[in-house]
């Protein structure tokens, strides 16, 4: 474990969050999709796209596709989905990848080798990948951590629903 003069030992993993096995797509991540023929006849290019606030990508000839709270692979399938549903391509073949995720700011102060900004991954922006950010505990550091947050609004309305992923149903 790191040793610190000022402290007793810290168990840095006691400061980690708990994180999903599964990456679910959110907003501000940046995917890039592949489909053969979607552009022009014969035309394979990559698409650059970025996840915006309510969930949906942009795509050409077919417009928004929600994706938003959906694992890579099943975004994959619903975009295919959406494009022999609308009649675009009978065989999609459609290739989704994930090339960045979207980023929290997070300030670090006090006594830490590198106080400020910095910015996190979103699902990795806990209190043990901020230290890490920050370059770990200064020499003189003490034994207490404070943590403040920004409160989020939730209107009363959406207290008692359950969130859940869009559902679409592939008739093939």
């Amino acid at each position: 474990w790191p040793m610190r003069t000022a402290a007793p030992p810290l168990n840095y993993s006691s400061l980690s969050g708990h994180t999903s096995e599964i990456y679910l797509l959110g907003s501000g991540d940046t995917l890039e999709i592949t489909a053969p023929d979607l552009i022009a006849k014969g035309n394979y290019d990559s698409i650059p796209v970025q996840v915006l606030d309510h969930g949906e990508i942009y795509l050409p000839r077919l417009g928004p596709v929600i994706v938003g709270g959906l694992p890579v692979a099943l975004a994959q399938q619903k975009i295919d989905f959406v494009l022999r549903k609308e009649g675009l391509l009978q065989n999609p073949g459609t290739v989704l990848r994930l090339v960045e995720k979207a980023t929290v700011n997070i300030l670090v102060l006090g006594a830490v080798q590198q106080p400020g900004v910095h910015a996190l991954p979103r699902g990795e922006n806990d209190v043990a990948h901020a230290l890490a950010a920050a370059q770990g505990f200064a020499e003189n550091a003490g034994d207490v951590i404070e943590i403040h947050r920004r409160r989020q609004e939730v209107p009363i309305s959406q207290l008692n629903q359950t969130v859940s992923p869009p559902a679409f149903a592939d008739p093939a």
